[in-house]
């Protein structure tokens, strides 16, 4: 995993904290921005066990973890995806509620991300109707 320079939250006080944070509804729909060894996702299925859940990461390793998880769970959806640049705008108003995750560690990327990454985050900050907690 180090080729993504990923972090990962090994902190029950800090997921908990930020699960705690977000008032879920049976009926929202999370998207785990950066899935890793799930611990976000471990916090919020603590809360609220039928959760329905999307986590996504771009590390082929980190998916295994999560698929070995979570992979008997209906209600989280897990695949390899890259955040920032397989997401549209619309894919995210659309089916998203509530997004939960660490920062996306850009490595490699940062000049063809950061355009993208200052409009999107503008763009899904002004929507009032998703909570958007880092």
């Amino acid at each position: 995993m180090d080729k993504y320079c990923a972090y990962y939250t090994k902190s029950n006080s800090i997921t908990d904290y930020m699960v705690k944070m977000i008032d879920l509804n049976a009926s929202d729909h999370l998207l785990e921005q950066c899935g890793g060894d799930g611990a976000f996702i471990d916090a919020l299925v603590n809360k609220k066990s039928n959760l329905l859940i999307d986590t996504v990461d771009i590390d082929m390793e980190a998916i295994n973890i999560l698929r070995k998880k979570y992979g008997k769970f209906d209600n989280i959806s897990i695949r390899k995806a890259d955040t920032l640049l397989d997401f549209s705008e619309n894919d995210i108003e659309s089916k998203y509620t509530k997004i939960i995750g660490n920062p996306y560690m850009l490595h490699g990327k940062i000049m063809i991300i950061e355009k993208n990454l200052k409009n999107c985050i503008k763009d899904i900050m002004s929507r009032k109707h998703i909570n958007y907690l880092f």
